[in-house]
């Protein structure tokens, strides 16, 4: 079902934000969603995606309703490990982000995104 919103903000950051990236070593992702005029409850869950040669893991997160200008907001972020288990898995793998549903360029030099879309 779709959700209905007065504003709807993606916004992801990795950290760290630039390479070089090692095997072994983690990447994270901190996916934050805030929603004008919605409770938490209507908010979708993230997903992990899933990358050939990577261990991917939920890193916790927070979620919180305020009212904000007389209006309700909530907002959840999650934070999802990404662990490089192979050489190869650090290069370009071109991949649809679930989340933001753009497509981009997994590249460990092009490190962040940001998605906003307004209802």
């Amino acid at each position: 079902m779709p959700m209905v919103s007065d504003e709807l903000t993606i916004e992801s950051h990795w950290q760290p934000a630039k390479g070089p990236y090692r095997v072994g070593e983690p990447i994270l992702r901190v996916l934050t969603l805030k929603a004008v005029g919605n409770t938490l409850d209507q908010l979708p869950a993230i997903p992990l995606p899933e990358f050939p040669g990577v261990r991917s893991y939920d890193d916790g997160g927070s979620s919180s309703e305020s009212i904000q200008h007389g209006k309700l907001v909530a907002e959840r972020t999650v934070r999802q490990a990404f662990i490089p288990q192979q050489q190869q898995a650090l290069g370009t793998a071109t991949h649809r982000d679930p989340v933001v549903g753009l497509g981009h360029t997994a590249d460990p030099n092009r490190a962040s995104e940001t998605g906003d879309a307004a209802h």
